[in-house]
């Protein structure tokens, strides 16, 4: 195959990516155009990859899908509810797809910053249709997203990812280059409206991730007075982060009063007006997914059955247990949690020993969002998000191909 033909082949499966992430990012309605999009969007790619490649690799990270998604609809033989079960069948579908699909689109690292790009490019759309789209009255709600179909905390942590990646573009720029130029500024603009559209969606996690990102991105590897001075930038740029979050009218309205009253409740201060209602709520999920994971410790309840076992006793907001870690152990029990996270804590473990020996930014950046994505896992249900399993898979290849201490195998 000659060079001209790869590329425009390239940039074709660049094309219907770009618009599959557009879709996950921005057209989550579930019904109408949003719903066609996103179906049309992923079954182009996805027939269009494997189509010109004829054959699909059967990867570790396929295994591993196929594996955990396997138990999962496995649950419907002792599930409460097979209809709550069969509900993420198009999540798995589209989880399935992207990893047979990665393995086959990214063949050198080029390809996977142009993949990261085109993450980027996504999110800008998505910040212009959330601008154009929401009222000013809906800022500072929990209806911030509502016209996306995401939840504010949805948005808010992938804006911070847009963030980070921007971050690693700027130091990659700067170490071939050594200077400034219009990318570097492009990129610093963008990673700003990524901070700020985040933080006004009030989402504490956003807040979190962008604070953990940029710590960890800048001061990870650095050494001796760059360290110093790196540390003193850092707390300049948190302090001040802070001091616009409870200061600025908007901010506070949309922010910084939902971290301060989580601080209070996390105090015990229940006086009225004074605790995060939302907190409050997910420590209640918790409790319940406790519970129900005592019921069947070993297989879990069912797949997506903590929502059944909400509708049974009636309560009144009927949901997903609000943290991935418990919602796995009372769901799929055990063995379904030891399936979904072994494969991540390896990865992380993996790009940990890489990190050590290279020094590789590229590392750095992937460690930093399995790190993330784990860490806010804690208040998140997230093995059914597509996007984040993007992101697992790009981290996934990266390793096994592009690193100096390779241990996941194909096979």
């Amino acid at each position: 195959m000659n060079k001209g033909k790869v590329i425009r082949i390239t940039s074709i499966y660049y094309l219907f990516l770009l618009l599959y992430i557009v879709s996950m990012t921005t057209y989550q309605l579930g019904t109408g155009f949003d719903a066609l999009f996103v179906r049309a969007t992923f079954a182009i790619w996805f027939l269009f990859t494997v189509f010109l490649n004829k054959k699909i690799e059967i990867s570790g990270l396929l295994k591993w899908g196929i594996l955990f998604w396997g138990y999962y609809f496995l649950s419907i033989l002792w599930t409460h509810n097979k209809a709550d079960t069969i509900y993420y069948v198009n999540s798995c579908i589209q989880i399935l797809g992207i990893f047979i699909c990665i393995p086959i689109i990214v063949k050198d690292k080029k390809n996977i910053d142009d993949i990261l790009k085109l993450v980027i490019i996504s999110l800008v759309y998505s910040c212009i249709i959330l601008l154009m789209r929401t009222p000013q009255d809906i800022w500072g709600t929990d209806n911030v997203g509502v016209v996306m179909g995401l939840h504010r905390n949805v948005i808010g942590v992938r804006l911070s990812i847009g963030f980070l990646i921007c971050i690693y573009f700027i130091h990659m720029i700067i170490n071939k280059t050594h200077k400034v130029n219009f990318r570097i500024i492009i990129l610093v603009l963008l990673s700003i409206i990524f901070a700020v559209i985040s933080l006004l969606t009030g989402s504490k996690k956003a807040f979190v991730s962008i604070i953990l990102g940029l710590t960890s991105f800048e001061l990870i590897n650095a050494k001796g007075l760059k360290l110093v001075f790196k540390i003193m930038i850092i707390g300049l740029i948190c302090a001040l982060l802070v001091y616009i979050v409870f200061n600025n009218e908007l901010l506070y309205s949309t922010l910084g009063s939902r971290i301060e009253h989580m601080i209070l409740t996390i105090q015990g201060n229940n006086g009225i007006g004074q605790t995060d209602g939302s907190l409050l709520e997910r420590q209640y999920y918790i409790k319940q997914a406790k519970y129900l994971f005592t019921l069947n410790p070993i297989f879990g309840y069912g797949g997506n059955n903590f929502m059944t076992y909400m509708r049974e006793i009636g309560y009144s907001h009927v949901a997903y247990s609000h943290n991935n870690y418990w919602e796995l152990l009372s769901t799929l029990g055990i063995l379904g949690f030891i399936i979904y996270y072994y494969m991540w804590i390896k990865i992380l473990i993996l790009l940990i020993k890489d990190y050590r020996l290279s020094k590789s930014i590229q590392s750095l950046l992937f460690l930093i969002i399995i790190a993330i994505i784990l860490v806010l896992d804690y208040g998140n249900v997230s093995y059914i998000s597509p996007f984040n399993m993007l992101l697992f898979a790009i981290s996934y290849i990266y390793y096994l191909n592009f690193t100096k201490n390779k241990e996941v195998k194909h096979e």
